[in-house]
């Protein structure tokens, strides 16, 4: 019954919040929220490191392409 509640749940563990379940055991509760907050570390660390290399390949075009 918890899970479909999670399903829901996607946009929030997105913005870095966890859903709260009503009713839960507290340790399902804590683990939703340690889950919650590594999924959502995971997809912050992968779009720096996206970041990171597309600034570096912007450097890399901008000393091709620049004016001399």
């Amino acid at each position: 019954p918890y899970a479909l509640g999670l399903e829901r749940a996607k946009q929030l563990v997105a913005q870095g919040g966890a859903p709260q379940l009503k009713g839960a055991p507290l340790a399902l509760q804590r683990a939703v929220v340690a889950g919650s907050h590594a999924s959502f570390m995971t997809g912050m660390h992968l779009a720096t490191l996206v970041a990171a290399v597309v600034s570096l390949v912007g450097v890399g075009v901008g000393f091709l392409v620049r004016d001399h």
